[in-house]
Parts: structure tokens; sequence; C-alpha cells
């Protein structure tokens, strides 16, 4: 009774996807890595300031409209796999997000402390450790 509310788009057949021949399979992959490639080598140019990717910095995405073609093409497909839209997924993923981005700082402050406590415990033996003199 609830199936007629929430109507589901019809999924490809299994059989579909095992029939496509090999030589347009092997097309596909050699054009996702020349993609791939590209978008490595535009990445890798020093005359780009604040373009590309660069280690350390992590761009996330907060609309659907923010979203690079193949971004949008692959949270429209997990979308709607999740049965989501597209823009409740982004929202779900920057939520997700911000919560790892959290949950990083307060591990590296935690990592922090003990750092900090573990460098008092060793001054505080070193100075109660004070040399014995023999009564010599």
């Amino acid at each position: 009774m609830l199936a007629k509310y929430f109507p589901v788009e019809e999924q490809p057949s299994k059989q579909a996807l095992s029939e496509t021949p090999e030589d347009e399979t092997v097309g596909r992959l050699r054009s996702i890595q020349a993609q791939a490639a590209s978008f490595v080598n535009q990445v890798g140019q020093p005359g780009q300031r604040g373009r590309g990717l660069q280690k350390g910095i992590y761009y996330s995405y907060k609309s659907e409209e923010d979203l690079p073609p193949a971004g949008r093409d692959f949270f429209k497909l997990a979308a709607q796999l999740a049965g989501l839209s597209v823009p409740m997924l982004v929202r779900a993923v920057n939520m997700l997000e911000a919560h790892i981005v959290t949950w990083q700082r307060e591990q590296r402050r935690a990592a922090s402390e003990r750092r900090e406590r573990s460098r008092s415990i060793v001054n505080v033996d070193s100075e109660t450790e004070q040399p014995t003199s023999t009564g010599l």
C-alpha cells in the first residue's frame, strides 16, 4: 500500500549491463583515464593560482550548483541509489564533512594535550631526581 506513494524509477536490468561489448567498455575506460590524466595535469600547473587542488586543501560543495559536471553526475547517481534528492544528498555529505572536521580538530587537540602532559611529567621527574651526595 505504501509503495504507491513512493514511486521508484525503473532500474536498468542487470542483463543489459553484462551485454556491453568489450570494445565499448575499453573505450569508456580509456576516455575516463584520459580525463583523469588531464585533471592531474591541470592541478600541477604552477601558473594557476587558487585553481586546482593543493595538498592539504579540501573544497566542500555546499550546493548542487557548486558541483563540477562529473561530480553532478556522481551525486545524481548516488542520490538515485540512496533514494534521496541531489540537494538532500549534497547537504548530508556537507554535514558529514563538518562532523569529520570537528572530529579531526578534537583528535589534534587531544593529541596536543597528551604531548603536553607527557612533557610536564618528564620535567617533574627530572626535577625530583636530585643528585645524591655521598658523605665521603
